[in-house]
C-alpha cells in the first residue's frame, strides 16, 4: 500500500465587507478559481496561517467570522482556544511540480477589512457567478468554470452572513 504525503493548509473565504461577495482568483498552477489559502508553516496555528496567505495574496487584512462555534467561558492553565474552522476538508491535488498529495484544508470564513489595498488578479465572486456556472475567462487565460466545492462554500459563507451577521 502506498501512503499519499498530506500537508496541512487553511483557505479563507472572503466576504466583502458591504456586499454579498467572495474573492477568488485564477490559479494558474492549478488551473482553477480559488479562494486565498496556504500551507501552514511550521510554528503556525491554521488561524495564523489563514491570516497570513490572505494578506500576502491578496494584501487585505481579515477578520475572521466564528459561525459555528463560541469561545468557552470556562479557562484552563496553560490551554487557550483559537477559532475553529467551519470544516475540514481532504482535497486530492495534482500538482504539474509537487505530484499528487492531499490537503488537509482547514476552511475558514473571514471579511475584508481593507479592500482598497486588493492585488491585482482578485474578483469578487457574487451569489449570481457562484450558482450560475459562469465562465469567468476575463482575459483568455482561462476556460474554466468554479468548481462545485468553491461554490458551495462561497454560496454558504453568503449565507450565513446574511443569516447570523459579521
Amino acid at each position: 500500500m502506498v501512503l499519499i504525503e498530506k500537508h496541512f493548509t487553511s483557505t479563507s473565504f472572503v466576504l466583502h465587507p458591504r456586499e454579498d461577495k467572495v474573492l477568488l482568483h485564477w490559479h494558474s498552477k492549478v488551473k482553477t478559481w480559488l479562494p486565498p489559502g496556504g500551507h501552514v508553516e511550521k510554528n503556525e496555528t491554521p488561524v495564523d496561517t489563514v491570516i497570513r496567505e490572505t494578506f500576502e495574496e491578496t494584501g487585505i487584512k481579515i477578520k475572521l467570522c466564528n459561525f459555528n462555534s463560541s469561545v468557552a467561558e470556562i479557562t484552563f492553565a496553560g490551554v487557550e482556544e483559537i477559532i475553529a474552522p467551519y470544516t475540514i476538508l481532504l482535497e486530492r491535488i495534482n500538482d504539474p511540480e509537487n505530484g499528487e498529495h492531499i490537503h488537509i484544508d482547514m476552511i475558514y470564513f473571514s471579511e475584508a477589512l481593507n479592500i482598497s489595498d486588493l492585488k491585482d488578479g482578485w474578483f469578487w465572486a457574487t451569489e449570481n457567478d457562484l450558482k450560475g456556472n459562469v465562465n469567468l475567462n476575463f482575459n483568455n487565460s482561462n476556460n474554466e468554470k468554479i468548481q462545485d466545492d468553491v461554490k458551495y462554500f462561497g454560496l454558504k459563507c453568503i449565507e450565513l452572513r446574511r443569516k447570523y451577521g459579521n
